[in-house]
């Protein structure tokens, strides 16, 4: 588990994605305001897609700057949508009563997600690949020396 927070931004065909890994917690959560703030004032956009695909662990520190986030991004007139989050943290925002924050169909768009990643969830999941993951191969036999 990663002890910081890390934030991508990047361009995708739907816009900007700013995506976080690590932890969001009462540590990091001004790492994430500072970083919203600095993309609000300096990018003209009228949405914003916040992957949370990667993120290891949030507390309610980091549920409060989520809904701080959200509510930034309405004066703004700018749409943040919160994607992708693991079950563990889609467990915690409904702890805490913030599950409106997630977009609709979050776990079945991935539109926003680096086309590299996309294609190893897609993988992963089995979902439309048509190759297995992995070479089939003979299993490996125990190497034991004979008496």
């Amino acid at each position: 588990m990663s002890e910081h927070l890390h934030l991508r931004l990047h361009a995708t065909a739907g816009g900007l994605c700013l995506d976080a890994r690590g932890r969001l917690d009462v540590v990091s959560r001004g790492r994430l305001a500072q970083a919203l703030t600095a993309i609000f004032d300096h990018l003209p956009m009228r949405r914003l897609v916040l992957g949370l695909y990667r993120l290891d662990a949030i507390d309610r520190a980091g549920v409060a700057a989520l809904v701080a986030a959200q509510e930034q991004a309405r004066q703004r007139g700018v749409d943040l949508l919160v994607r992708g989050p693991q079950d563990h943290v889609r467990a915690a925002l409904a702890a805490l009563g913030a599950v409106g924050l997630l977009a609709d169909g979050a776990d079945e768009s991935w539109g926003h997600l680096p086309s590299r990643l996309r294609r190893r969830l897609v993988r992963a999941a089995g979902w439309g690949c048509p190759c297995p993951t992995r070479p089939r191969s003979r299993p490996q036999r125990c190497a034991r020396p004979t008496r």
